[in-house]
């Protein structure tokens, strides 16, 4: 049971949300960006179970805006980074319409708070990475590897990455994962891939652990380990909308192993639990 101070009190999310709110409107930073937050997965939720208009999911979306601005005002880095990281993905979100977010739309964004140059964006961005936020350091090191609003530099990006990922970031573990395995920015090393990897992977990001499972099955980085590789197929099998390919992968697998070895990776696969994951942009949508 939670605790405030030394009084249990029962699990209630609407009266969580309620103080939370209150804390907001009293213009508490932190709070107003965990509301901003609160309502953008709360409108995604209703929007995509027909429970609200494309108009109400509008407005909590443009209430979240503000919150984050406020918040961003203030000098918090969370504010900053996630008010930076809109920009991008609105103007993904406005490329891809049909139609395309009209003049209007963009009119009301730029009033909630949305920065309206991609120069702004990047700026709250670094500031945000400049205080040690992960999420910043996470938008602006994906800017670098990309060469999106900066000049591509991998080697930017990987320290980037790592100052992320020693904060927790599953996603900023597999990137630097990547860029040790391939060699981007970073010395080519496979076992300290392997080793960002499974981090990563504990943390059920399933991004690494097809590249973990990969690594032991072929012994890239790590002892070939045939348990392990088939320890992470199966787990890999048993997502949702996994389709067949897994299944493939494992019995694949399954004909160069012993009953034994088959027995364990089994064994091993019931019992695995994933670590907390650590926040990443945008909260932790779980797609993966």
């Amino acid at each position: 049971t939670p605790l405030i101070g030394t009084r249990p009190v029962p699990k209630d999310d609407a009266e969580g949300m309620r103080w939370l709110r209150l804390a907001a409107d009293q213009g508490d930073a932190e709070s107003q960006v965990w509301f901003g937050h609160f309502l953008i997965a709360q409108a995604t939720k209703q929007k995509s179970e027909g429970k609200q208009t494309e108009a109400e999911t509008k407005l909590q979306f443009l209430e979240a805006f503000r919150l984050f601005e406020l918040a961003a005002d203030q000098g918090n880095a969370k504010g900053q980074a996630t008010l930076g990281l809109m920009y991008f993905l609105m103007d993904d979100s406005c490329r891809i319409s049909s139609p395309p977010c009209d003049a209007d739309m963009q009119k009301e964004f730029a009033e909630a708070g949305v920065p309206q140059t991609q120069a702004d964006a990047l700026r709250l961005i670094r500031q945000a990475a400049d205080q040690g936020d992960a999420m910043g350091q996470l938008s602006l090191a994906g800017r670098y590897e990309s060469g999106k609003g900066v000049p591509e530099d991998d080697a930017e990006a990987a320290r980037l990455y790592r100052l992320a990922a020693d904060q927790g970031s599953y996603e900023a573990q597999h990137k630097l994962a990547m860029s040790y395995h391939y060699g981007d920015g970073v010395p080519k090393n496979p076992a300290e891939a392997a080793r960002w990897y499974a981090l990563a992977a504990d943390q059920d990001y399933s991004s690494a652990q097809v590249s973990l499972a990969s690594m032991y099955r072929y012994g890239e980085g790590v002892p070939e380990n045939y348990v392990e590789a088939y320890k992470w197929y199966n787990l890999l099998s048993a997502r949702p909308y996994a389709g067949d390919f897994w299944q493939r992968e494992k019995q694949e697998l399954r004909s160069m192993m012993t009953r034994d070895q088959i027995a364990e990776a089994q064994r091993l696969s019931s019992v695995w639990k994933p670590s907390a994951r650590k926040l990443s942009p945008f909260l932790d949508r779980k797609k993966h």
